[in-house]
């Protein structure tokens, strides 16, 4: 938790890459793209509203090169 308003999720990242955030209710279901970050060297974040939270999992991919 990032203050009262704020969740942030953070990993390694490498500025030329661009990631994606992904969410879902469970573990094995997490598939719904909230979100295109670009990747910042070295540590990559996003911020998410705690509302938006209840009870979610996250998954951070790197995008592919197009």
């Amino acid at each position: 938790i990032w203050n009262q308003d704020l969740v942030r999720i953070s990993w390694p990242g490498t500025a030329e890459r661009q990631y994606e955030v992904l969410s879902g209710a469970v573990v094995t279901g997490v598939t719904e793209k909230i979100a295109d970050v670009a990747g910042v060297f070295p540590e990559t974040e996003f911020y998410i509203s705690r509302l938006d939270l209840a009870h979610k999992f996250f998954r951070v991919r790197e995008k592919a090169s197009q």
